[in-house]
C-alpha cells in the first residue's frame, strides 16, 4: 500500500504506475477513487482476517489456560494429600514411646522420633544423615549381633 501526504491510500495491485509529478501510485486503468475503494476493501479484508486469527488464537489460549488451571488444581490436591500423609506419618512416629530410627539402604539415618533423641541425648538434626552404628556405638564398636542383623537386611552399607 502507498500512503500519500494528503491521506489517500492506494493498493499497489490495483494501482500500478507511479507518476513523476507527486510520486504517488496511480491506477493505470482505473480512476483514482476506484483505486482508493479497492485499497480500502483490501484493508477491510486484511483486518477481518487478522480479527479472525486473533479470535481463533484467543480461543486456543483460553482452552490451554483452562487445562493448566485444572492441572494446577490436581497438583494442589496431591500436594495437600502428601502433606496430610506426612503429618500423619510423623504423628505415628512421635507417638511411640520407644526409640524409632529410619535407616536408608546405605545405613544412614533418615529420620528419628523424639524418644530416640531422648535416649541418645542428641537432637534430630545431628542424628539424621549419619551412619547408624557409628553414631550410636562409635566407630567399629557396634554390637556384633546388631551389625550382622542390620547388614543382612540393609546390605553392606553399614
Amino acid at each position: 500500500m502507498v500512503w500519500t501526504g494528503t491521506g489517500t491510500l492506494f493498493w499497489p495491485a490495483a494501482c500500478r504506475s507511479l507518476t513523476n509529478k507527486d510520486r504517488l501510485w496511480v491506477g493505470r486503468h482505473q480512476p483514482r477513487h476506484q483505486c482508493a475503494e479497492a485499497a480500502e476493501e483490501a484493508l477491510r479484508r486484511s483486518h477481518d482476517e487478522l480479527e479472525r486469527r486473533v479470535l481463533e488464537r484467543t480461543a486456543e489460549l483460553s482452552e490451554i489456560n483452562q487445562e493448566l488451571s485444572a492441572e494446577i488444581e490436581v497438583r494442589k490436591r496431591a500436594e495437600d494429600a502428601l502433606r496430610q500423609a506426612s503429618a500423619y506419618h510423623r504423628s505415628l512416629i512421635e507417638a511411640s514411646l520407644d526409640p524409632l530410627v529410619t535407616i536408608a539402604p546405605a545405613g544412614t539415618i533418615t529420620d528419628v522420633n523424639h524418644a530416640t533423641e531422648e535416649v541418645t541425648g542428641r537432637p534430630r538434626q545431628e542424628l539424621i544423615g549419619h551412619r547408624f552404628l557409628r553414631l550410636l556405638h562409635g566407630p567399629g564398636k557396634g554390637a556384633p549381633g546388631v551389625s550382622a542383623s542390620l547388614s543382612r537386611r540393609l546390605g553392606s552399607g553399614l
